[in-house]
């Protein structure tokens, strides 16, 4: 196992888990579908060492689609996995994706308050060096989000900028310095992670390169653009683009003038004026009753398949109307059968 994988967020996997730990493989290759999979199945084999973690890494998976709701759910009852079990670093990773979804629905106070529980259980439990750093990790990157340029730069003073590739930590590092206008810098960071994250296969590390190459890229950004969306529309990544803020929005519009990426692009801006439509319990981290499956609970990309299905549009019409692969779909559309309770196979519903 690479030093890389070991020191990610969720480095402290427990012992016979093998569904939880290639899980976490999948998700740090991009592999969504996949990696849902992987954590659903051990949320599957019961309350095991691993419970409470396999939850807050499927609330990731979301994250990624933008399913934010859903994420909270997962968080919430990812934490309160962990409390109940006494399994503090779970609850130090909990609190910080907790912070983290509550910036992003605008509720500074909510995400402050959640990095300060992770900072005083660290503290008080006397946890690990490694997760200290990833809590001022986090710190910054939640400054990066609100754009608050002196926390940026007072933060990033405390860190060292890591002279080894950690997947998904240093992308906080090189994002800092672009907020800070400090693009030659960030863009030598770049340059030397992206060979690395293809060689190991780190879709969504690629993703987030590709997209910070753009923006550091006055001059040719659209074709870094083009290969970020179409490495994206197969595992359906969404919150990458929209984390970016409004810089993005002009971007995504140039690349609706490729067909390639055209409709991924336009799906992209049309749910993302990156105002999240999330009703999120915000006084408690304890978990709400789990959310019935409903069409209100839909996404835009769920309702948009729901309507292909009911129209009596086979996989392959999907496939190209939405230019995606032929597998995404049936994955896609599988998922949504088991959360509505219909069936999508090729003898019901659409034929293969």
């Amino acid at each position: 196992m690479s030093k890389s994988y070991r020191t990610n967020s969720f480095q402290l996997l427990p012992p016979h888990r093998p569904n939880l730990e290639l899980g976490r493989i999948h998700l740090l290759q991009g592999a969504l579908y996949k990696a849902a999979d992987r954590f659903e199945q051990t949320i599957a084999e019961g309350t095991a060492p691993g419970f409470g973690m396999a939850h807050l890494a499927l609330s990731e998976v979301h994250y990624e689609w933008n399913a934010l709701k859903t994420a909270a759910y997962f968080i919430q009852k990812g934490l309160q996995i962990s409390q109940q079990q006494q399994v503090f670093p779970t609850q130090v990773v909990g609190y910080r994706l907790w912070a983290r979804l509550q910036q992003v629905c605008g509720r500074i106070e909510n995400a402050n308050e959640a990095m300060r529980m992770a900072h005083d259980l660290t503290e008080a439990k006397s946890l690990s060096h490694n997760l200290r750093t990833q809590n001022s990790e986090w710190e910054l990157l939640l400054a990066i989000h609100r754009h608050d340029i002196q926390s940026i730069e007072r933060r990033l003073e405390r860190l060292t900028i890591p002279t080894q590739f950690y997947p998904t930590r240093n992308l906080i590092y090189s994002r800092a310095l672009i907020a800070l206008g400090r693009v030659q810098e960030a863009s030598h960071l770049l340059n030397l992670w992206l060979p690395i994250a293809i060689k190991n296969k780190y879709r969504g590390v690629v993703i987030s390169i590709l997209i910070q190459q753009a923006l550091t890229n006055l001059y040719v950004p659209h074709p870094l653009v083009i290969d970020a969306l179409t490495l994206a529309k197969k595992e359906s990544f969404r919150r990458i683009f929209a984390d970016e803020g409004s810089k993005m929005v002009p971007l995504l519009h140039a690349a609706r003038g490729y067909p390639a990426t055209a409709v991924y692009a336009e799906m992209l801006i049309s749910t993302a004026q990156y105002t999240p439509e999330v009703e999120i319990v915000v006084q408690s981290l304890m978990p709400p009753a789990r959310p019935a499956t409903s069409l209100s609970s839909l996404n835009n990309e769920q309702m948009q398949l729901l309507k292909y299905i009911l129209n009596g549009k086979s996989y392959q019409d999907i496939a190209e109307e939405l230019d995606i692969p032929l597998q995404t779909v049936k994955l896609q559309l599988e998922r949504l059968s088991s959360r509505l309770g219909f069936l999508t196979n090729s003898s019901e519903a659409a034929p293969d």
